[in-house]
């Protein structure tokens, strides 16, 4: 108190002493082994303990490890089994869809293989029926020939045989349309390509028509804007194609019209352009896609058969 409070005090040194014997002695080192026995102990329990806790760490973390592992199994697991059920479906849905496929599929094949024994009917049909008609339209044509020769008719009875050989002629012409039609979807018409003069041939086509376009005062003009002189073709197909082309016209364009024929290369000059112009009704437009279907008749169309245009185009 007296240094807390600044004063001066008093120094006392008093030591505490003991008094070391033999007997006490041995005690003491005794004692002294023993506590350094314990200290070891101690030491090595420590140490223990150190490696235990560091086992214990370890596995503390291969634990968490497992742990986390187990439930990231679980949930991919379970998006697995979310996929594997999602995928089962859409492959029944798919097998599904696949018979519908082939179901339709087979429809689509039994539907084609009617439809050409159809047209095998429909094509034998008319190549029998224009056979049979042949010969009786020959035979009707032949006599009336042979009459017109007479001098002896009058004007009212040459005019009759006259409609009736253009009938004839025009229904014998209907027949071969028929059988070539029927030819070339067999694909039994063969070409007989040569080389043509190609102006010369035109203006032959357009000379078989003078009378009709005399008839309805038709003007007819031909421009060939090519080089051209010689063609290599089959000049009888191509007789056909240009006359059904020109009937057409015809049958289409007004009294005092007007028709053209031009003749055109492409711009590389590897092929020529034939076209046949008039200034007619024209086609209308819901037509234009089925102008080369067989039989199909336009709403203009005037006594037409149908069969020009789809003979022209094979």
């Amino acid at each position: 108190m007296g240094i807390i409070n600044h004063q001066n005090y008093r120094r006392e040194k008093i030591l505490p002493t003991s008094l070391i014997e033999k007997t006490n002695a041995e005690l003491l080192a005794v004692q002294s082994d023993k506590m350094k026995q314990q200290r070891l102990d101690i030491y090595k329990r420590y140490e223990f303990f150190t490696e235990q806790n560091k086992i214990y760490q370890s596995q503390k973390s291969v634990l968490n490890v497992l742990v986390v592992s187990l439930v990231l199994a679980v949930v991919f697991g379970g998006i697995s089994i979310i996929v594997i059920r999602s995928n089962w479906e859409k492959n029944k849905h798919l097998e599904i869809q696949n018979s519908e496929i082939l179901a339709q599929q087979k429809q689509i094949v039994e539907m084609n293989s009617q439809i050409q024994q159809a047209a095998e009917i429909k094509n034998n049909f008319f190549t029998n029926i224009s056979h049979e008609f042949k010969t009786p339209l020959t035979l009707i044509i032949a006599p009336i020939e042979d009459l017109e020769l007479r001098k002896d008719l009058t004007e009212e009875v040459r005019e009759q045989l006259s409609r009736i050989k253009r009938n004839a002629k025009k229904l014998q012409r209907l027949v071969s349309d028929l059988i070539d039609i029927h030819r070339i979807s067999k694909s039994k018409i063969k070409l007989h390509a040569a080389i043509v003069y190609i102006d010369p041939f035109i203006q032959q086509v357009i000379g078989s028509f003078k009378p009709l376009f005399k008839k309805n005062r038709i003007s007819v003009s031909y421009v060939n804007k090519t080089s051209l002189k010689e063609v290599w073709m089959d000049e009888y197909l191509m007789e056909q194609v240009l006359s059904n082309l020109l009937s057409n016209a015809i049958k289409h364009t007004a009294a005092s019209g007007r028709i053209e024929i031009i003749l055109e290369e492409n711009n590389f000059k590897d092929y020529f352009y034939l076209r046949v112009l008039d200034n007619g009704l024209g086609i209308a437009p819901s037509d234009i896609e089925h102008i080369f279907d067989p039989f199909y008749q336009g709403a203009s169309s005037r006594n037409g058969s149908g069969i020009g245009l789809a003979y022209t185009k094979q």
